[in-house]
């Protein structure tokens, strides 16, 4: 049977019979896409935003433990340097639970990389710290 054959209702109905399958098949793709879509949002709910949010914590705790240690070098009382070095040393500490909850957190090579470089940095500066914190008030 050619289409030239066919009635106006059958043209119509083979028509629309068309586009209806066309449609079906979008709406198929599209839930599909739909997936992968919420499978890589989980990945961003799941990995990278606790890793994000951890990386904004040892951020500020180490900004808090750089503060404080000006904070001893620059105190000439002694009482208040005392006060001022457990407060610092309280931000070490800060410091070394903020990374551990990073650390285990990280999930590629290249994080891995950079947090080992940042460890390396900041165990330098914590040890060009430790005779600046001393210091001549001691």
């Amino acid at each position: 049977m050619s289409p030239a054959s066919l009635s106006i209702r059958g043209k119509l109905l083979a028509a629309f019979g068309l586009i209806f399958i066309l449609f079906l098949g979008l709406g198929g793709l599209s839930a599909f896409q739909l997936q992968v879509i919420n499978g890589a949002t989980r990945d961003i709910r799941d990995n990278w935003m606790p890793s994000v949010m951890a990386l904004g914590d040892l951020k500020v705790v180490v900004s808090r433990e750089r503060i404080r240690a000006a904070r001893v070098i620059a105190t000439e009382d002694p009482a208040q340097r005392a006060a001022a070095l457990a407060d610092q040393g309280q931000m070490r500490k800060d410091v070394e639970a903020a990374a551990r909850s990073y650390e285990h957190r990280i999930s590629s090579t290249e994080e891995r990389a950079r947090f080992d470089r940042f460890k390396a940095e900041y165990k330098a500066y914590a040890d060009f710290m430790v005779p600046l914190l001393a210091g001549p008030a001691s």
